[in-house]
């Protein structure tokens, strides 16, 4: 009796530690590289993932375990491509693929495989199809056309999911993901459009008087989705759109501390809290540290999770002695035309400044995206810096060739001088520096983020 209680006990326990992580194993056809990676985000308010490594064998093969408190979606990156996963505690999946060919070939077998062949398929008709998409077309639309865009992609997306989920059933976690990621792409980009619309097009319409009535019909509170990027898109949104109707503008000195209070107001739970810690992360990144402690301060009682209130008091900490206004270090560095470079030569220009590594997945998802953004502001005056920071310059320059990217590509190599003197803790990082060569922000938003231009034609509004 005693070894079978024993025995018991050992496979309670090995079943607990596996519910804690999934297991990914496949095969790559003709691989192109020897090893995948994938990165999962443990803090919402870092870029800074922990990166499991699958090392390919001589036939292909690979076996990653990716440690997971719950249902998450994480980065998979083969060689220069990445893709999005959802993976839950438990999760065991076959992977193939083809080298080269990582988003046309890939399939999956396996528990997990219904929630992610799914967001394989969704993503190749919805995301990678240009009709579905607000930019570059469908922004143009006036107001009626625009919201019948709108409703026709919220209910293909709902009938394309309830069509595969009938002969392939999905967890719940993934439902509530998938049904926020519709519901709140829709009200995001309906709160949106006459921004974005007045950025493309160059001034604003007048919207009907019940065009907003939709908010009544979002719910502001849920838990469920808030794996959901969208979900915390719109609530950060909704949030800055109330306080611009209460006149609070982003250059107020108390303009984080007011949307603060709003957000504690209209928002609740693990929702609210996620929304606060980004405001207060927000506050202190732009400089805007006067009313920093007071909003620490009210956000650790509300707040349970210890790790984002250290990680809140580290950035401030850190921050206070980065402040912005302050003279960005001046550096020299060899470009990859082999000229050398300095700060200063950037003097009169905005400067749009990227620390990035080859074998980083989240550089290699911002590429697409800082590619698109210096051509809309190819005619502005800003320049955009890269500065790469792999140890082996073969590496550097092979990225730069392969993936043709422009702007000033510089190399910093190992040398920890710079990336101390930036307070580089993660890749990629950005900076903003005005024309005068000191800092605007020390933290500006990625390339892949929406309010990335916006940022940057602020800046050179002032």
């Amino acid at each position: 009796m005693r070894k079978h209680l024993l025995f018991f006990s050992f496979l309670l326990l090995t079943n607990l530690a596996w519910a804690q992580r999934a297991l990914l194993v496949g095969k790559v056809t003709k691989p192109k590289s020897d090893s995948i990676q994938i990165g999962v985000n443990p803090n919402p308010l870092s870029a800074q993932e922990a990166q499991s490594i699958g090392k390919l064998d001589a036939t292909g093969s690979f076996s990653v375990e990716v440690p997971l408190k719950d249902a998450s979606v994480v980065d998979f990156v083969y060689e220069d491509e990445a893709i999005s996963l959802f993976l839950q505690p438990g999760d065991e999946l076959e992977a193939r693929f083809t080298g080269g060919s990582l988003m046309k070939s890939l399939k999956f077998k396996g528990k997990g495989a219904n929630e992610n062949n799914f967001l394989l398929a969704y993503n190749q008709k919805f995301l990678e199809n240009e009709d579905y998409q607000v930019l570059p077309e469908n922004i143009t639309l006036k107001e009626k056309s625009f919201v019948e865009f709108l409703d026709f992609r919220k209910e293909d997306q709902l009938n394309f999911f309830e069509k595969y989920t009938a002969k392939n059933p999905v967890s719940d976690a993934f439902r509530n993901y998938i049904m926020a990621e519709i519901a709140y792409s829709y009200a995001n980009d309906r709160l949106t459009f006459n921004e974005l619309r007045t950025k493309v097009l160059g001034g604003p319409i007048k919207l009907s008087d019940n065009y907003y009535g939709f908010f009544k019909d979002v719910k502001l509170d849920n838990a469920p989705g808030v794996k959901s990027h969208s979900y915390l898109s719109y609530l950060k949104n909704y949030i800055r759109f109330q306080a611009t109707a209460a006149n609070h503008r982003p250059a107020d000195l108390d303009y984080y501390e007011a949307i603060y209070n709003l957000a504690k107001e209209k928002l609740a739970g693990e929702p609210r809290n996620l929304v606060l810690a980004n405001v207060l992360h927000e506050s202190i990144r732009y400089g805007f540290i006067q009313y920093t402690s007071r909003m620490f301060d009210d956000f650790e009682k509300l707040n349970t999770n210890k790790d984002l209130n250290e990680f809140l008091a580290v950035s401030y900490n850190t921050s206070k002695g980065f402040a912005l206004g302050s003279p960005a270090p001046d550096f020299k560095l060899k470009s990859s035309t082999g000229q050398e470079m300095s700060m200063r030569d950037f003097k009169g220009k905005l400067v749009y400044l990227n620390f990035w590594n080859s074998k980083c997945g989240l550089c290699q998802l911002d590429v697409p995206y800082a590619i698109e953004l210096e051509k809309e502001l190819a005619n502005e005056n800003v320049v955009f810096v890269n500065i790469g920071m792999d140890e082996n310059e073969g590496y550097w320059r092979d990225a730069i060739a392969r993936r043709k990217l422009k702007g000033v590509q510089l190399y910093g190599g190992n040398q920890e001088a710079i990336t101390k003197a930036y307070k580089v803790a993660d890749m990629p990082s950005y900076f903003l520096i005005d024309t005068d060569g000191t800092f605007i922000s020390t933290k500006a938003k990625r390339p892949s983020n929406a309010g990335a231009k916006e940022q940057i034609m602020h800046a050179m509004e002032k």
